[in-house]
């Protein structure tokens, strides 16, 4: 699963407005809007957003596909 598609699902999931995840994150709405769209934040960015939405980060090569 790419970042995109992790970030959109976490943040439904959880019930985060772009505004109540950016204030959680301290990032703006419109940094985590554009890392919907598919632009690639930096790794202490994603960290921001993964720890504002509970979720820890894993560095390396994974098995996606299986």
């Amino acid at each position: 699963m790419d970042f995109r598609t992790m970030l959109i699902e976490a943040r439904n999931r959880q019930g985060f407005t772009l505004k109540k995840l950016s204030e959680a994150a301290g990032l703006s709405a419109s940094t985590i809007h554009s890392y919907e769209r598919g632009v690639t934040p930096t790794i202490d960015k994603a960290d921001k957003l993964l720890r504002a939405l509970g979720l820890t980060m894993t560095l390396g090569e994974g098995k996606e596909g299986s």
